[in-house]
């Protein structure tokens, strides 16, 4: 059940994240000579971000919470089946030590 719940989170975080990634990349010029340009070029107007960084830090810290809570969330719980198996294990001991001495 929380594995199901962790991919799901998962899975909901990727897509959220698509958007913002996708209008990241860069579209190509018209022609390949004004990408690469052999002299000084002057630039008219300023740079302007399409996506702004403080959208994609908020992602990454939710993506590397939500990773560390997942992975404590597991080894809790195989800690606990762990205990478990010990608590059968030295109950089934005592029994059978009970067994061979009367």
């Amino acid at each position: 059940m929380v594995r199901r719940l962790l991919c799901a989170a998962g899975l909901a975080l990727c897509l959220c994240s698509l958007p913002a990634i996708g209008s990241a990349q860069d579209r190509p010029d018209d022609s390949p000579e004004d990408s690469r340009g052999t002299a000084f070029q002057r630039v008219r107007g300023g740079a302007h971000e399409r996506v702004p960084g403080g959208t994609l830090l908020v992602v990454a810290y939710a993506f590397v919470w939500t990773a560390l809570f997942g992975y404590v969330l597991a080894q809790w719980r195989r800690q606990s089946r762990l205990k478990d198996d010990l608590a059968r294990l030295e109950k089934e001991l005592g029994d059978d030590r009970k067994g061979r001495g009367a």
